[in-house]
């Protein structure tokens, strides 16, 4: 803002002069409808100006929280923020936080304190992806749990207790990342189908893993696991795999364009942007 002062005031500088030097005025007046100019293209850069962040906020089991470990943050609609950790779920409310852990023999509770995402539905519910337990429906409105986790016992029973991603497609399905493959799960229903597994044939992973899930405007899903990137068409659950560099660890890294399918959607390039890295001292 010093140089918008500095401006200000020639300017006020040379309006003084034309009251005082009549003869000089056409030649001062010149000067103040470009001091003018720029004075005000300086007010419009500046209120185009990002945001200066002036500090940081640390909230750690010092002020509440369950654990330091964080791998997922979240705002739900109503506001509230939610800390996925290593050691339960956290909901913060601006001042403090309400836990939710896992208690033994008791349903109506996390089914285990490792969270690896969370997701709200159209509806408002609460989807929790763990590590261990499966995954977890929470209804904020009741303050209800319900679970759905695998059994070794049960093929019926949910796929994977180890997940990781969730996001949500069309007709209340979500599609989740698990550490056996690709789980599509109907909320109407509570029914489950896994693709891309180890007995999918031509199209599975090596390893099954799947981390991360986003899906894109048409509706099918982009895919990350140890073996690179994967695109999955949901319409007809095919998957075409990118296993060169920069989506896998493969090497070396030869043209990318020979392995993209023509039924994949075409990749615009990202506008351009900048960074400001932000580092604990």
């Amino acid at each position: 803002m010093n140089h918008l002062w500095f401006i200000f005031l020639s300017l006020g500088i040379h309006l003084l002069q034309m009251l005082n030097h009549p003869v000089a005025s056409t030649k001062i007046s010149l000067k103040c409808i470009f001091l003018l100019m720029l004075f005000c293209y300086g007010i419009f850069l500046e209120a185009h100006a990002q945001p200066i962040i002036s500090g940081f906020k640390h909230l750690t089991i010092d002020n509440g929280l369950s654990q330091n470990s964080v791998n997922c943050i979240f705002q739900d609609r109503s506001g509230f923020m939610w800390f996925g950790t290593q050691d339960g779920l956290n909901r913060y409310d601006g001042y403090e936080f309400r836990h939710f852990r896992s208690q033994k023999n008791n349903t109506e509770s996390l089914s285990n304190n490792y969270v690896w995402d969370i997701y709200e539905d159209e509806k408002g519910i609460l989807w929790i992806a763990t590590f261990g337990g499966g995954l977890n429906r929470y209804d904020p409105e009741t303050d209800r749990w319900k679970h759905f986790t695998h059994d070794n016992k049960d093929p019926k029973s949910f796929p994977s207790n180890r997940l990781f991603s969730i996001t949500e497609g069309i007709s209340g399905v979500l599609w989740i990342g698990s550490n056996e493959g690709l789980i599509r799960f109907d909320t109407k229903l509570e029914s489950s189908e896994m693709f891309l597994a180890e007995d999918a044939g031509g199209n599975s992973y090596k390893d099954n893993y799947i981390g991360i899930v986003s899906d894109d405007i048409e509706g099918n899903l982009w895919l990350r696991s140890e073996d690179g990137l994967t695109f999955f068409n949901t319409q007809d659950g095919t998957a075409t795999n990118f296993r060169e560099a920069p989506f896998s660890n493969a090497f070396p890294a030869t043209a990318l364009a020979s392995g993209f399918s023509s039924t994949i959607p075409s990749i615009s390039p990202a506008p351009r942007t900048s960074f400001t890295p932000f580092r604990a001292e």
